[in-house]
């Protein structure tokens, strides 16, 4: 399986637009390929690899998000 990273200034442009009435936001790697989603639409903003694996989730902290795995390790912000 792809390990897929998330650096912090990506995610936080992705939370960026957090407020939009987006049903799906694309998680891109360093090469410009879709390697995930987060789904809007999930009250728990779950994050998906393609393949429709839950990978990780994201928690609301004030206005900002952090980021878990299902392992309960804490990725970023």
């Amino acid at each position: 399986m792809k390990t897929v990273k998330i650096g912090a200034t990506v995610l936080s442009v992705l939370l960026g637009v957090h407020s939009v009435a987006a049903q799906e936001i694309t998680l891109f790697d360093s090469e410009g390929e879709a390697i995930a989603y987060i789904d809007a639409a999930d009250a728990d903003w779950t994050v998906y690899l393609w393949d429709g694996t839950p990978v990780a989730y994201l928690d609301s902290e004030g206005d900002a998000f952090a980021m878990y795995g299902f392992n309960g390790k804490h990725l970023g912000w």
